[in-house]
């Protein structure tokens, strides 16, 4: 990229010829174009204050905090300490040696960081369509494990704290299992005030674009950040630390559904008919339990929701409530909730003429 502004500097430290050879070091440099530094003066700075030629220097790149310079890798700590402390355009400057700094090796890093990104979002997607699908029951459990307390937060993590970034590693997969649990029950308790229950398939659809954002985030993040420029090598997988956070996270989401789901599930007893009179809907409920109950109902006209309410009924008691018929309605569907995002109890009536 063309530097603006100081032609005396491109003059003085012209582009570095094609061809030098052997490993390379990049240089972290503290400075950039938000303190008016240019490629020149990050240039000058280094062969003033050390025994580099400008050809010994590649690949500069400025950016708005901070600017990145390729130096031989054998000199490069040298480099750091005797720039380190000098100034340039009045800026002081600190040099810092990236870690990882073959060039092949950070190639194939970002690609790797790329395909990760990929992978975890292809993975989200995959795991929303088995929840969505509910084929079999056990398999839409496994599948939502990682949906709900791994995929979210580690995506998010990666985007709060770009890939490079000097984090424990116990404490970045402690944070992404409890940033996971804080996005499902985020995405869950909007679901059900939005909706009244928390839909299956809108929850899978939600949580997998909440990963999409995060992976996209992520890599701007990368681009634009100085510590994605260090390369860690992956560490050991902290199992221990791992399975507890996990369980920890289980907890918090059993003890958070536990205190908002208030309702009762019921047993096989109570019974639900739904009739015609005229222009209404009878819906009559019995509730045949042992103990009162609180039911949701839903009532559907073609598809759509005409209807709905709360009926609290005591042991043994019945209820019946009459609903307007919609003009035009062909076919009514009643649905009867307690304490799930499926009916317990459903029926439909062909509207007479």
């Amino acid at each position: 990229m063309t530097p603006r502004g100081r032609v005396s500097d491109i003059k003085q430290y012209p582009r570095p010829r094609q061809g030098t050879e052997g490993a390379r070091a990049k240089l972290i440099v503290s400075g950039g174009s938000k303190q008016g530094l240019e490629p020149g003066d990050v240039i000058g700075a280094i062969v003033d204050h050390s025994h580099l030629h400008r050809e010994d220097i590649t690949n500069v790149r400025l950016l708005e905090r901070f600017s990145v310079v390729e130096v031989p890798a054998e000199r490069a700590d040298e480099v750091a300490s005797a720039v380190t402390g000098n100034t340039a355009k009045g800026v002081a400057l600190k040099l810092e040696v990236a870690k990882g700094s073959s060039r092949p090796a950070r190639t194939a890093m970002r690609l790797s960081y790329r395909r990760l990104l990929i992978g975890l979002v292809i993975a989200a997607w995959v795991t929303a369509l088995i929840v969505a699908l509910d084929t079999w029951a056990p398999l839409t459990a496994i599948a939502g494990v990682p949906l709900v307390l791994v995929l979210p937060g580690t995506l998010a993590t990666y985007a709060v704290l770009p890939h490079g970034t000097e984090v424990d590693g116990r404490l970045r997969v402690i944070l992404a299992i409890a940033l996971s649990a804080g996005i499902a029950l985020a995405v869950g308790l909007s679901l059900a005030s939005a909706t009244g229950e928390v839909p299956r398939v809108a929850a899978a659809v939600t949580l997998a674009g909440v990963c999409t954002v995060g992976a996209v985030a992520a890599l701007f993040r990368a681009r634009s950040s100085a510590a994605a420029l260090s390369l860690p090598r992956p560490g050991r997988v902290p199992v221990p630390e791992v399975v507890g956070a996990s369980l920890l996270a289980c907890a918090l989401v059993v003890l958070v559904v536990a205190a908002l789901n208030t309702e009762s599930l019921p047993a096989e007893f109570t019974t639900l008919a739904l009739t015609q009179d005229r222009d209404h809907a009878r819906l009559d409920v019995e509730n045949r339990e042992a103990r009162a109950m609180t039911y949701r109902y839903r009532l559907y006209g073609d598809g759509r929701l005409v209807d709905s309410g709360v009926i609290d009924l005591d042991e043994g008691e019945d209820r019946t409530v009459l609903l307007t018929i919609p003009p035009g309605v062909g076919e009514l569907v009643a649905g009867l909730y307690a304490g799930s995002g499926r009916p317990y109890r459903s029926v439909s009536l062909r509207v007479r003429g």
